[in-house]
């Protein structure tokens, strides 16, 4: 029974509907991967989870613990979680046979206000057959932990400390302007995407007082995005937002 509400637990939603993803029959456990990443603020949130119900399992009956077997697991209900993320599952009614794969894509974009630690608690009824004639419906719930944060860690300090440079404009459209403070002879800066992909990355030598350099922003998806400023081995950072 402890395998049903591990796997389900996975699927933070706020609707049924299908998903667009294909279940993996190749699965050696209950599900993949075991845990999931942390979602941040203002950056799109999509993972697919796999998973297996079981077909049987040992259940507790009339003071005894036998051997049943699983005909279907479903989702009851869900508090606790960010609203802003939902999922959907490759069946349209979340109702998951005994023995069946399935996968659902979690997705959404955290906002500000739901930066935090959550404890999502899950209600799944299983439905069951004792000693293959008795049908037996139990409800069981599990408290899982799941992250919203403000700041990826991939990406180095955060942007309250920035006595480097400044940015601006902030929203920037199709370039954005970075005025250095004179603390080195030699800074690299670099603009990454919120998972820590560096998309460019200029190297400035001779830093003198009030100098000022340009990046190109007119290609790039809207959204948040993170300036870096390395030197004197200190990292200043800036959250930029682009906005066309």
């Amino acid at each position: 029974m402890k395998k049903i509400i591990t796997l389900i637990s996975f699927l933070i939603t706020g609707f049924y509907g299908y998903s667009q993803c294909t279940p993996k029959t190749s699965m050696n456990g209950y599900i993949e991967p075991e845990t999931l990443a942390d979602a941040v603020v203002g950056v799109p949130y999509s993972q697919v989870v796999y998973f297996k119900v079981p077909k049987d399992t040992m259940l507790e009956y009339n003071g005894n613990i036998v051997p049943v077997t699983i005909v279907d697991a479903r989702i009851q209900s869900m508090t606790g979680r960010p609203a802003s993320l939902t999922y959907a599952c490759n069946v349209s009614t979340c109702i998951f046979q005994g023995g069946s794969y399935g996968c659902a894509v979690i997705s959404g974009t955290p906002i500000l206000s739901e930066v935090g630690d959550y404890g999502i608690k899950i209600w799944i009824k299983t439905n069951t057959k004792v000693l293959g004639f008795y049908n037996v419906s139990r409800l069981d719930s599990g408290v899982y932990d799941f992250k919203v944060l403000q700041w990826p860690a991939s990406v180095g300090a955060d942007p309250s400390r920035n006595n480097l440079f400044r940015a601006y404009p902030n929203p920037a459209a199709n370039e954005v302007t970075i005025k250095l403070a004179p603390t080195a002879k030699e800074a690299t800066i670099k603009l990454v995407n919120m998972v820590g992909s560096a998309l460019a990355t200029q190297v400035v030598r001779s830093v003198a007082t009030g100098d000022e350099l340009t990046i190109d922003t007119s290609t790039l998806p809207d959204g948040f995005y993170i300036l870096q400023m390395e030197c004197n081995g200190e990292l200043a950072t800036q959250k930029l937002l682009i906005r066309h």
